[in-house]
């Protein structure tokens, strides 16, 4: 009995540290690394996520290969174009939802987004733009330049891209980009770049 019991401790021992170094990967937190290499931002993509454009009169227009599905495609280097930034009217935008992830209240929730290297375009294209949150498809809330949106350029990501995005005060699982009042056609490009939605605990 004891040769028998000697002879099986070695496997007994390995069977034990694989179940500790299985168990020790399993506790290991997954991470999302945004554009700019940050562990901190976290890019709503990849499976359970889903993107669509919001239309109330006019229907949102992408530009050929660059549509909606980019947003979610799990590749953080491809974008959605708008084409038609000026013909859209108030509540008009795109949706990106996480059926897999609730995020918690104050959290920072919106959009990476490229404006082009005019400050007058961006001053134009940003005065016309509401973040909103969802959950469950109801509205949570949503906030503008005027009421709170934070403008964030990207380290590594070129001049005109910003990351625009407000904390939030409610749980949420989808992030809306709405263009709330029509972008001034003197001043504003007509099409807009938007790399994917975006969420981060700011701790």
């Amino acid at each position: 009995m004891k040769n028998f019991t000697s002879r099986q401790q070695p496997g007994i021992f390995f069977a034990f540290i694989v179940s500790i170094f299985a168990l020790s990967a399993s506790l290991i937190p997954q991470q999302s690394l945004a554009q700019n290499g940050s562990p901190c931002y976290k890019p709503i993509i990849g499976p359970g996520t889903s993107a669509a454009a919001v239309n109330s009169g006019v229907t949102v227009g992408f530009s050929t290969g660059n549509g909606v599905n980019n947003l979610t495609n799990g590749n953080t280097g491809d974008f959605a174009e708008i084409n038609n930034l000026l013909s859209l009217l108030g509540s008009e935008g795109i949706r990106v939802a996480n059926a897999n992830v609730t995020y918690p209240a104050g959290w920072h929730a919106g959009y990476v987004v490229s404006f082009g290297s005019s400050g007058l375009i961006n001053a134009a294209v940003l005065g016309g733009i509401r973040l909103e949150t969802f959950n469950n498809g109801n509205f949570v809330e949503g906030r503008t330049l005027n009421t709170g949106i934070g403008v964030t350029l990207l380290a590594g990501g070129g001049s005109d891209k910003a990351y625009l995005n407000f904390k939030t005060t409610a749980v949420f699982d989808e992030v809306r980009l709405i263009f709330s009042t029509p972008v001034n056609a003197t001043l504003a490009a007509s099409t807009l770049k938007i790399y994917y939605a975006n969420a981060f605990d700011p701790a």
